[in-house]
């Protein structure tokens, strides 16, 4: 393959479809390219189920995030019992980050989680 990978994307499908970028070089697309996609595909839904949201995703990779939930019921709870446990909650809730997850079907059809 001779288009510059600097460009390329872990999972990115040449523009002619038969070959595949693993991070590190052109890797060439069997005939198991519909059953990778039906791989990450099952993937992907369990995820989804579970309140994840598809951020991006190509035939081969895909990138999910789950965004934090403020609980309002615990904040109240917590806020009735006294202002400082409030605050703690806040700044718990502050701190806390979104939960992401990289997906990526590798050239053996194998499911890789980052």
């Amino acid at each position: 393959m001779s288009d510059d990978p600097s460009r390329a994307q872990m999972g990115q499908l040449s523009p002619d479809g038969k070959w595949l970028w693993d991070g590190a070089a052109w890797q060439p697309v069997g005939s198991s390219a519909p059953a990778a996609r039906e791989i990450l595909q099952q993937a992907i839904a369990g995820y989804v189920r579970s309140g994840f949201q598809v951020l991006s995703q190509t035939d081969y990779s895909a990138q999910l995030v789950k965004p934090k939930k403020f609980g309002c019921v615990v904040f109240a709870v917590l806020l009735i019992l006294g202002v400082l446990p409030g605050l703690i909650y806040i700044g718990y809730y502050a701190a806390k980050r979104d939960q992401s997850v990289y997906l990526q079907v590798d050239s053996s059809g194998r499911l890789i989680r980052k």
